[in-house]
């Protein structure tokens, strides 16, 4: 069943490249609809399969470095919290997370970012540079369990459900409404920005509550420390800026540090 599920939906992904050969085809009226829910249907997926991702990750056990991840993680949930080590792009994210959350209370740690905390607390005496290294650990920490303690992922989830259930209903009743050649078209293509931007919107407040969680004021000072790196590696490496430009689910640096900012 699994593989027929999977099978499925990359028929629906493939289907995308005839969009225009087929928007006009009596035939095949249910293939915007389809388009609609694959990344619906495929963050279900994932999500509902998380355990038998994370069966090939590594779990993290160096103690101390365990340790300081539940103390901190503790201060803004008492839900046990598993971590891991292992890559975003299991689960569809991109490259530049550091660390992110997925579903039953797991938090994973990308490998690049934790070769360089395995190399700090394996350190018996910690610099100032160190120090503030832990700050901006702390806040990337305190920000993935608030989204735990929330249940943002469950939320996200039903959001693009509804949101593409909406997107359905709504293609369904505009598409004949309109003599235009391109009238269909230009429907589809309205109705999927409008839901884009809406999920969007969640998506940002998530992550502004999440970073308002964060109270102590040496945390915040390391997620500011921790959004000027980004602002500079963003004008360093054009790429990575054009990424974060059109990444619609993240509010930018620059609006997250002045946030913080203002707390202190």
């Amino acid at each position: 069943m699994k593989k027929l599920f999977i099978s499925i939906l990359l028929i629906i992904g493939s289907a995308k490249a005839s969009l225009l050969d087929t928007f006009y085809s009596k035939s095949l009226n249910v293939l915007p609809h389809a388009m609609i829910f694959t990344e619906p249907c495929l963050t279900l997926n994932l999500y509902l399969n998380t355990d038998n991702i994370l069966k090939n990750f590594k779990k993290i056990e160096h103690e101390k470095m365990l340790a300081f991840f539940k103390e901190t993680c503790a201060e803004i949930t008492d839900e046990k919290i598993n971590f891991y080590v292992g890559s975003s792009y299991h689960f569809g994210l991109s490259n530049q997370e550091l660390a992110f959350v997925v579903r039953n209370n797991n938090i994973v740690i990308s490998q690049e970012y934790y070769v360089l905390l395995e190399e700090l607390f394996n350190k018996e005496n910690l610099t100032e540079v160190d120090q503030k290294t832990l700050n901006i650990l702390r806040f990337i920490l305190q920000h993935e369990s608030s989204h735990l303690k929330n249940t943002d992922l469950k939320k996200r989830l039903i959001a693009s459900i509804f949101i593409a259930i909406s997107q359905s209903v709504l293609y369904e009743s505009l598409k004949n409404q309109s003599e235009f050649k391109y009238h269909k078209l230009i429907s589809f293509f309205v109705l999927s920005l409008i839901g884009q931007l809406t999920f969007g919107k969640l998506c940002k407040a998530q992550e502004y509550n999440a970073d308002d969680a964060v109270y102590n004021k040496e945390v915040i000072k390391g997620g500011m420390q921790f959004f000027t790196n980004m602002i500079n590696l963003y004008k360093n490496k054009p790429e990575l800026d054009w990424q974060n430009t059109f990444d619609g689910t993240h509010p930018s640096p620059e609006s997250r540090f002045t946030r913080l900012n203002a707390r202190l």
